[in-house]
Order: C-alpha cells, then structure tokens, then sequence
C-alpha cells in the first residue's frame, strides 16, 4: 500500500487521479460515472451509476463498481460489485 492508510491519505496508493461526471438525462433520470486511476499501483477503479425516480418521494438508485489492476496491485483480484438502492425522502 502507499505508505498505509492515513486520515491525510485514506486510499490505496500514494497518488491517485480521481473524475467524475452526472448528467441528467431527464427530471426523472439521471446518470453517471466515477472513475480512478492508481499509477503506482497500476490499478483502475470504474462505477457508472443511474438513478431514477420512482415516485416524488422514492428514487432507486442502480451503480456497478468494477476494479483492475496488475498481479502486484491489491485491486487485481477485487472483482465487480453490482448494488441497487432505494432512498425515501419524507
């Protein structure tokens, strides 16, 4: 790991990019992705992300997470997460 997590560095690595973009497509929907690169881990961490909304009060909220990364790096066997969410609103 880069150094051990730390409050002034709670990640992975010792550097890391990070981006992120939502667009709502509609009133009711809306999409988007979060990605972050790890270079000296030479990992990758990719999550688009929709969410809907079901009533005036509920959205369902649908990401996936998918992580790579090289045989060294801890991500290499960390998998796919798929998750849904529900959120009410009162």
């Amino acid at each position: 790991l880069g150094g051990g997590l730390r409050v002034d560095n709670p990640t992975i690595s010792r550097y890391q990019l990070t981006g992120s973009i939502s667009y709502p497509f509609t009133p009711l929907l809306n999409g988007g992705i979060t990605s972050a690169v790890y270079p000296d881990e030479q990992a990758m961490y990719v999550s688009p992300s929709v969410t809907i909304s079901v009533l005036s009060n509920l959205d369902l909220t649908m990401l996936g997470q998918w992580f790579t990364g090289s045989e060294s790096s801890v991500l290499s066997d960390a998998g796919t997460v798929l998750a849904a969410t529900l959120k009410w609103s009162f």
